[in-house]
């Protein structure tokens, strides 16, 4: 899978930074809620090892081993060409995130048995793929938000705006 860049880049930045087609991101934004969701509704907190495996998966190896992406490459092929791009960067943010977060639920479940932990955990991966998937990417949101909150805790100052 090749990344193309975006047909109007925002920026000279994004022009240069890597993109992945709208489709294949949308493609493992609904595979985090469904199978997030089959495990809850299951009451199997060892389907939470999919989501995270593609999770940890896409972050090893890139875009080239993200499971899902590799599916819906052959499946959607044809629409890819001309789809919208996302930022490769903020889809890997978002990984780690969700990765992070899928952790720390299978931590909860199998090492400190707190199920209302872990469900919190990947509720909030689910919730926020599929947030995503209706427009609002509540990564994307951090991962322009952090930077500045750590400049400014840096400088001594408040992560808060100032008015």
């Amino acid at each position: 899978m090749t990344a193309m860049p975006a047909s109007a880049p925002e920026s000279a930045a994004t022009a240069t930074r890597a993109q992945i087609p709208q489709p294949l991101v949308r493609a493992n934004q609904w595979t985090l809620v469904a199978t997030i969701a089959a495990s809850a509704l299951a009451r199997q907190p060892m389907l939470l090892l999919v989501p995270w495996a593609i999770s940890v998966a896409g972050l090893v190896g890139g875009p080239r081993w993200q499971p899902v992406f590799r599916i819906a490459w052959r499946a959607l092929s044809s629409r890819l060409a001309d789809a919208p791009r996302e930022d490769a960067a903020m889809q890997r943010f978002n990984a780690i995130v969700s990765g992070g977060l899928l952790s720390l639920a299978l931590a909860a479940f199998f090492l400190l048995g707190t199920p209302a932990v872990a469900w919190a955990c990947a509720g909030a991966v689910a919730l926020a793929a599929f947030v995503a998937t209706q427009g609002f990417c509540v990564g994307c949101t951090l991962y322009g938000y952090l930077p500045q909150a750590v400049r400014r805790l840096l400088a001594g100052g408040s992560a808060q705006a100032q008015p």
